[in-house]
């Protein structure tokens, strides 16, 4: 039984198996993650440590080597390269392609952990898997003319940052420029010697001074009552009361050696926005993560936040979702244009509105159900599936329109029914899959091609090939299907459209252009030679 045959006698399922898969497309789609890159690994992992203020020597003898040490044992390491600064070191890991980064995120943590009893006291670390959801997608800078740089950060640390880290789908929020308020202690040489002092008592008094502690518990009948020593100061007066030390049993305070007053940590970085100091905050995403979704979300966070806070000034210096909007509206296009190239084309040429009809209904169903595709190979809509479904929609309503204009060419002949639907499909379908597939071989290195390059390219090859392959089912099932379900009872009167004269006119044209070509070969290899010295 021919391919035909099969597609005559089965419409009505072909048909309503194409509606549930284009369904089931749309509603794929709907819930696939919107991001501006494809979820990917760049196998490399980044350790960076902090040790104080430790001059680049002893940090380099103290953190970074021991780290370095520890760091080597992890298997698949190809490099690892590092970079020490004043009390802190940057160390980067690249691994090879081949491995499995989740564990071996957590045997570099694991690594990292036995390692930290050596290292200088008050040290901390972290281990960072680089890929693309590592990046903000979202930038907002906080301002304020009535607030200073101290106050706008405790807002910013204390209630703007925890507000954006509850987003569903959010990763990361780190701030820049935001400073963490201390006191500075100038301390009186001349006093410390008085009272036979030194600056590691002073800083021992301090620590021991400032300290929050469960104190025991106390019974009251049938209540037990915890108690907390709290012994941190908060104030200028209560560090001023810090007994330092006992001389000849009168107490010396901290008052008495050294001048405290209200600052902030210093960590050599500034922020502007606008031409003002500013707080960064910068939001990244889960791999996965839906851009768009958490966008909004901050978008409509930052709303509440000026409601409440019109100190403040919010604004957005960078927004990934942009781009992803674009390129939506890209592919949103493109399908349109499909669409009106469809019916004009096709229109143009055969006249025929519902022949037209079954070809713009084409583009939109192999959309959607590469969209299915898509979903269930895990993929995400980003730049590069975006482009990879809007590239394909010409080659999606070429298939269409080659079909449909067979089918109406079988139809001027006479031949109509199953036996003029099988004669259609069966004269155009080993073409149709040589010319569909040829592309899709075309398409076949970038989907093999390793490193960064293939891991982005590779999704861009995905895209087309699925929405080729789907074009091509529905080129040799649902487009006959559909053609055959409106054909009308009686046939219609033969008409001629205006591209039919075109081209006429332009095979006409062709022939005498040929005949005269042939007869002057030396024309041809003078032109031939001329292309290819250019």
């Amino acid at each position: 039984m021919s391919l035909g045959l099969v597609v005559s006698r089965n419409r009505t399922a072909i048909l309503g198996l194409t509606a549930l898969l284009a369904a089931a497309g749309l509603w794929a789609a709907r819930r696939m993650p919107l991001a501006i890159f494809p979820e990917v690994a760049f196998h490399r992992i980044t350790v960076i440590a902090h040790a104080g203020h430790l001059p680049v020597e002893q940090t380099l003898t103290t953190v970074t080597q021991p780290l370095e040490a520890a760091l080597t044992t992890v298997p698949g390491l190809e490099r690892i390269r590092s970079q020490t600064s004043r009390g802190g070191v940057q160390i980067d890991l690249t691994y090879a392609w081949s491995t499995d980064l989740l564990p071996t995120l957590q045997r570099v943590q694991a690594a990292m952990e036995e390692v930290r009893p050596s290292l200088p006291p008050g040290s901390d670390m972290e281990a960072r898997l680089l890929d693309t959801s590592a990046f903000p997608i979202v930038g907002i800078a906080v301002t304020s003319r009535e607030r200073s740089l101290a106050q706008m950060s405790d807002f910013v640390i204390y209630e703007a940052a925890p507000r954006f880290r509850t987003l569903p789908g959010v990763y990361r929020v780190e701030l820049s420029g935001a400073k963490i308020r201390e006191y500075a202690l100038t301390v009186d040489p001349v006093a410390l010697i008085q009272h036979r002092l030194d600056l590691a008592s002073v800083a021992e008094a301090v620590r021991r001074a400032n300290v929050i502690a469960a104190g025991g518990e106390v019974r009251d009948g049938y209540r037990l009552v915890l108690t907390v020593v709290q012994g941190h100061g908060t104030e200028v007066g209560t560090l001023r009361d810090i007994v330092v030390a006992d001389d000849h049993g009168v107490p010396v305070r901290l008052g008495d050696i050294a001048e405290i007053e209200a600052a902030v940590r210093e960590d050599f970085i500034r922020t502007a926005a606008n031409g003002e100091t500013a707080v960064l905050i910068g939001v990244s995403r889960q791999p996965h993560g839906d851009t768009i979704a958490i966008a909004d979300g901050v978008r409509q966070r930052l709303g509440e936040l000026e409601r409440t806070h019109p100190e403040y000034a919010f604004s957005i210096f960078y927004d990934q979702s942009d781009l992803v909007r674009a390129a939506i509206r890209s592919v949103r296009d493109s399908i349109l244009l499909g669409l009106v190239l469809a019916v004009g084309t096709i229109f143009v040429f055969i006249a025929d509105l519902r022949a037209t009809l079954v070809a713009a209904a084409v583009i939109p169903a192999a959309v959607a159900i590469a969209c299915l595709a898509l979903h269930a190979t895990g993929m995400t809509f980003n730049l590069m599936t975006l482009g990879g479904i809007a590239a394909a929609i010409g080659l999606v309503l070429d298939d269409a329109i080659v079909v449909v204009e067979n089918w109406h060419r079988h139809r001027a002949l006479g031949e109509r029914g199953d036996a003029g639907l099988a004669a259609a499909i069966g004269e155009i379908a080993r073409p149709l899959v040589g010319s569909t597939l040829t592309p899709v071989a075309v398409l076949l290195p970038l989907g093999l091609l390793g490193g960064v390059p293939g891991a982005f390219f590779r999704p861009l090859a995905a895209t087309m090939s699925l929405a080729l392959l789907v074009s091509l089912a529905l080129a040799v099932t649902f487009t006959p299907a559909l053609t055959a379900a409106v054909e009308p009872a009686e046939p219609p009167s033969a008409r001629t459209g205006p591209g039919d004269r075109v081209a006429t006119w332009l095979a006409g044209l062709y022939g005498r252009g040929l005949r005269w070509l042939l007869e002057r070969a030396w024309v041809a290899l003078l032109a031939g030679t001329a292309v290819l010295a250019v």
